[in-house]
């Protein structure tokens, strides 16, 4: 739902009784993202469609090079 996708970004520690009670779950990965991607000055975003799936997408902002060097090919 869409009220459920800035949730999404947060740490969430799930507690499982015993491993047949595993599910995949968000837990540490999105927000640790979230978080490298804050720290490089960027932004995340998620697209969600029931049943057709999700989209993440993240931007950092990148340095122009002034000292006149080519990034090697």
């Amino acid at each position: 739902a869409p009220q459920d996708l800035k949730r999404l970004f947060k740490v969430q520690f799930v507690r499982f009784e015993n491993a047949v009670d595993m599910a995949p779950g968000h837990g540490l990965g999105l927000w640790l993202v979230n978080q490298l991607v804050r720290l490089q000055g960027g932004e995340m975003s998620v697209e969600s469609e029931l049943g057709k799936g999700s989209t993440f997408a993240f931007t950092v902002p990148v340095a122009k090079q002034g000292n006149g060097h080519q990034p090697p090919s």
